[in-house]
C-alpha cells in the first residue's frame, strides 16, 4: 500500500510538473489606430477578437492593449462609428508582443451598431463616475446662439447649471463657478470666456474632445472642489492640407492644416467684425475680441509623440479717454509642450510643460482702477503602467510656479494690493483594478504642498484620498460610485450679487486663510435599457468647509485681513441621463436636482446660483440630401435672490441747495429669501451641407427663444415716479442667427 500510495503520489507530480513546463506563454497585443484620410488618432474605436470575449476600445491617442493573449490564430476586427470596419490576421506564438497598427476609411454611412458597441465597451472597462464626454460631433450639434459654444453644450448635461443667457459660466452640483479646473491641453484656464461671460473661448472646430467630471474625480487632478473640465485639441490633418472659412452674425474664423515632417500642424482664428463695418459708416463701435490657437505635432517614431500648442485670447471694450474712460480688458495667452511616450505596450508616460498669462484689467475714469495678472509656469507628468490583465497603476507629479498680482485703486484713496508667488506641488498615485469579473475599484491618493512668498508668507500641505468603483450587477447594469476630498488654493473674487458672474479677479490664498475643502459622496445607477438606449442615475452629497468669498465689509485700515471671509455650506441633489440612438435620430434627457446652502457670518442661505430643478431635450435628426436638424429645450426652477419688501423717504439737509430733501431706501428681504420665475426656452437649428467639387458649404439657421418666452433676469426699481416702480429686465428674445462655413 505504501508503494502505491507513492506511486500515485509521484505520478501526480509528474502529472502536475508536465501541465506546468507546458503552460502555454501569452501575448500582448497593442498598436494605434488613425484615420486614413487625416492621420488623426481615432479613440473610442471598438477592437474585438473574433471567436473570444477579448477587445479593447482605443484611449483618445488611439492607441489600444489587448493583454495575456493565448498562443493561436485570430482574426482581429476593428470599428468605429463613421469609418469602415477594418480587419487583421495575427498569430500569436509564445509570449512575443505584437504590434499592430492601421487606419479606417472614412465612410459616409454610420451605422449605429457600431456607436452602441463602443459605449457598451466603455461600460464594461471604465468606472466613470460622474464622467460626461462629448466628442467633436455632439459639440457641433447642439443649437447656438450665435456662435457654437463648448460651454452652452456643457450646460446640457446634467448637474451643470446656468444663471443667464449673458452667462456661461458654470455651476456644478451646487458649486460656485471658480471651483471649476479648467484644462486646455493640459494648461488651466481661469477665466476663458468671452462678451462679458456670453461665450467660451474654445472653438469648437479645433476640439477634439471634452471630458467633464462632474464630481468624485481621480487623484491626478487636484486645486478645485467641484468639477474638472479637461479640453483637448485635434493635431491636424498629417495628410493634405485644408481649411475652413466661416462666418456668424458675431464674427468671422478661419482655420488651415495639413502635414508637416512626421507630423502635422493647425492654425486657427476668429475675430468679431461689428467694429470694423460700423467704422466704415462712422459710427464708433467700441468693443472686439479675438482668438488665435495653433499646433503642431510631430511623431518620429511609432512611439513616440511630440506637440507644441499656442492659444491667444483678448476682448476690449474702451470707451472714452482721461477721466471719462471706460476700459475693460481681459485675455490668456497660453501655451503647452507635450511629450508622449509608450516605452512598451503596458509602459506609457505623458508630459506637460505649461505656461499661462491672464490678465484682467478695468477703468472706470478716476472711480475705479483694477489690475489683476496671472503668470504661470507648470509641469505635469503621468507614467501608466498595465499589469496583471486589465489592471492599471498610475503616479505622477503636478507643480507650478506663479506670480498673481491683484492690485485695485479706488475713490477716496482706498488701494487694495495682493502680490505673491506661490508654488504648488502635488504628487499622486492611482490605480484601476479589476479583481473579479464583477468588480472595478478606482483607489487614489493625492499630497498637495503649497506654499506662497513675498510679504504674503504661507505653507500648507494636505491629504486627498480618493476612491471609487463599479459593481456589475449583470452584463447590462452596474452599481457605481466615489467618494474623496478636494482642496483648493484659489479663490475668484466678484460681488455675490452680480447676475453675471464673469468679474473673475483671481487672488492666491494668502495669510491666516486655510485652503477650501470639500467631501464628495457618490452613489449610482448606469443600465443598458435596450441595444440604444442607456440610463444613468446618480446620488452625491457634498460638504465644504473654509470656502471664501469677497466680503461685504471689507475694513480699509485691515484689507489683506477682511478682503474674504470664511464660511461653510453643503449641497446634495441627483442626476438624471437619458440617452438614446436611433442612428439618424439622436440625443438625450436630462434632470437635475439640487439643494445648496452656503453659512457665512452664521448667516444660512441658498446661494444665488441655487437653481433646484433643471430639465433638458436635446436632439439631432440627419436627414436626406445633407439636412441636419438640431433642438433643444431647457427648463429651470428660480433663481433665489434678496427682493425689495418696502421702501421709504429718508430726509436730509442738501447745503448745496439749501433745502430738504429726500432719498429712497429699500427694505431688504432676508439673504435670498426670495426666487425669480421659473426658466423655460426652446432653440431649434437646421443645417445643410453643399457640395461644391471637393469642398462642402455648410449654412446654418438658428433659431434662439423660438416661442419668445419672457425670461426674467432681474427687477431693478425706477425711482423717478411715485410711487416707485418695480421694472423687469428680461433675458434673451427670439433670436434668429444665420452662419456659413466653406470647408476646402
Amino acid at each position: 500500500m505504501t508503494k502505491l500510495r507513492r506511486g500515485r503520489q509521484g505520478l501526480f507530480a509528474l502529472v502536475a510538473l508536465c501541465l506546468f513546463a507546458c503552460r502555454l506563454p501569452a501575448a500582448d497585443l497593442s498598436g494605434r489606430v488613425r484615420d486614413a484620410s487625416s492621420g488623426e488618432a481615432l479613440p473610442s474605436v471598438v477592437v474585438i477578437l473574433e471567436g473570444t470575449d477579448l477587445g479593447a476600445l482605443t484611449d483618445n491617442d488611439g492607441h489600444y492593449l489587448v493583454a495575456e493573449l493565448p498562443p493561436g490564430a485570430y482574426e482581429v476586427n476593428y470599428s468605429a462609428l463613421g469609418y469602415e470596419s477594418g480587419q487583421r490576421d495575427i498569430l500569436v506564438v509564445g509570449d512575443t508582443a505584437i504590434t499592430v497598427s492601421l487606419s479606417l476609411v472614412p465612410s459616409p454611412i454610420a451605422l449605429k451598431e457600431v456607436k452602441v458597441t463602443a459605449q457598451r465597451a466603455e461600460f464594461k472597462r471604465e468606472v466613470k463616475v460622474s464622467s460626461l464626454t462629448l466628442s467633436h460631433g455632439e459639440l457641433r450639434n447642439t443649437p447656438f446662439a450665435l456662435e457654437s459654444d463648448l460651454f452652452r453644450s456643457l450646460q446640457t448635461l446634467p448637474g451643470v447649471a446656468s444663471t443667464s443667457d449673458f452667462s456661461s459660466a458654470m455651476f456644478v452640483r451646487g458649486g460656485n463657478a471658480d471651483q471649476n479646473l479648467i484644462l486646455l491641453d493640459g494648461v488651466s484656464m481661469y477665466n476663458p470666456t468671452h462678451l462679458g461671460g456670453i461665450f467660451s473661448v474654445f472653438d469648437p472646430d479645433v476640439l477634439k474632445s471634452a471630458e467633464l467630471l462632474a464630481g468624485g474625480f481621480p487623484a491626478e487632478y487636484g486645486g478645485r472642489l467641484s468639477s474638472v473640465l479637461d479640453v483637448e485639441t485635434r493635431d491636424g490633418n498629417s495628410k493634405r492640407y485644408t481649411g475652413s472659412i466661416g462666418a456668424s452674425l458675431l464674427a468671422s474664423r478661419a482655420n488651415v492644416e495639413g502635414p508637416i515632417p512626421s507630423g502635422s500642424f493647425f492654425l486657427s482664428g476668429r475675430r468679431t467684425y461689428f467694429d470694423k463695418v460700423l467704422d466704415v459708416v462712422g459710427y464708433n463701435f467700441p468693443y472686439y475680441f479675438y482668438d488665435a490657437s495653433g499646433k503642431a505635432t510631430a511623431n518620429p517614431g511609432q512611439n513616440t509623440k511630440l506637440s507644441a500648442f499656442g492659444f491667444l485670447s483678448d476682448d476690449r471694450f474702451n470707451l472714452g479717454t482721461g477721466n471719462n474712460q471706460t476700459l475693460l480688458e481681459w485675455g490668456n495667452q497660453v501655451g503647452s509642450v507635450l511629450w508622449q511616450q509608450y516605452w512598451s505596450a503596458r509602459l506609457s508616460t505623458k508630459t506637460y510643460l505649461t505656461y499661462n498669462r491672464y490678465f484682467y484689467n478695468i477703468k472706470l475714469g478716476s472711480a475705479f482702477d483694477i489690475e489683476d495678472w496671472i503668470r504661470e509656469f507648470g509641469l505635469r507628468s503621468k507614467a501608466t503602467w498595465v499589469f496583471a490583465g486589465e489592471n492599471e497603476l498610475e503616479g505622477g507629479i503636478e507643480a507650478q510656479y506663479s506670480r498673481f498680482r491683484y492690485d485695485a485703486k479706488m475713490l477716496g484713496g482706498y488701494n487694495i494690493d495682493i502680490t505673491g508667488d506661490p508654488v504648488p506641488v502635488a504628487v499622486f498615485a492611482q490605480a484601476r483594478l479589476k479583481p473579479s469579473s464583477s468588480w472595478l475599484i478606482e483607489p487614489g491618493l493625492r499630497f498637495d504642498y503649497y506654499a506662497l512668498s513675498k510679504h504674503l508668507d504661507t505653507s500648507r500641505y494636505n491629504l486627498s484620498p480618493r476612491l471609487s468603483f463599479k459593481y456589475f450587477v449583470n452584463d447590462i447594469s452596474a452599481i457605481k460610485g466615489a467618494v474623496g476630498r478636494y482642496h483648493q488654493y484659489v479663490s475668484a473674487l466678484y460681488p455675490d450679487f452680480s447676475p453675471i458672474p464673469f468679474l473673475f479677479f483671481w487672488v492666491p490664498l494668502f495669510k491666516s486663510y486655510q485652503p477650501q475643502q470639500g467631501d464628495h459622496f457618490i452613489l449610482g445607477y448606469e443600465s443598458w435599457l435596450d441595444e440604444n438606449t442607456n440610463l444613468s442615475i446618480e446620488g452625491y452629497f457634498k460638504n465644504y468647509r473654509n470656502i471664501l468669498q469677497m466680503s461685504s465689509a471689507p475694513k480699509p485700515d485691515s484689507l489683506e485681513s477682511t478682503l474674504l471671509e470664511a464660511g461653510t455650506g453643503y449641497s446634495w441633489g441627483a442626476d438624471l441621463m437619458l440617452k438614446r440612438d436611433w442612428g439618424s435620430l439622436s440625443g438625450w434627457v436630462t434632470y437635475s436636482l439640487c439643494f445648496s446652502k452656503v453659512r457665512f457670518n452664521n448667516l444660512e442661505y441658498a446661494p444665488n446660483y441655487d437653481r433646484r430643478h433643471i430639465f433638458n431635450i436635446v436632439a439631432s435628426y440627419a436627414l436626406p440630401k445633407g439636412f441636419n436638424l438640431t433642438g433643444h429645450w431647457n427648463y429651470g426652477s428660480g433663481l433665489p435672490y434678496t427682493s425689495t419688501v418696502g421702501y421709504y423717504r429718508r430726509w436730509s439737509y442738501r447745503y448745496s441747495r439749501d433745502r430738504i430733501g429726500y432719498e429712497w431706501s429699500e427694505v431688504p428681504s432676508g439673504k435670498n429669501g426670495a426666487r425669480y420665475p421659473d426658466y423655460h426656452r426652446l432653440d431649434l437649428g437646421v443645417e445643410k451641407v453643399f457640395h461644391i467639387g471637393k469642398t462642402r458649404l455648410v449654412a446654418q439657421l438658428e433659431v434662439i427663444n423660438v416661442y419668445n418666452q419672457k425670461n426674467l433676469m432681474l427687477y431693478y426699481w425706477n425711482y423717478d415716479q411715485t410711487p416707485p416702480l418695480r421694472i423687469s429686465q428680461n433675458q434673451l428674445p427670439l433670436l434668429p442667427s444665420l452662419g456659413v462655413k466653406w470647408n476646402f
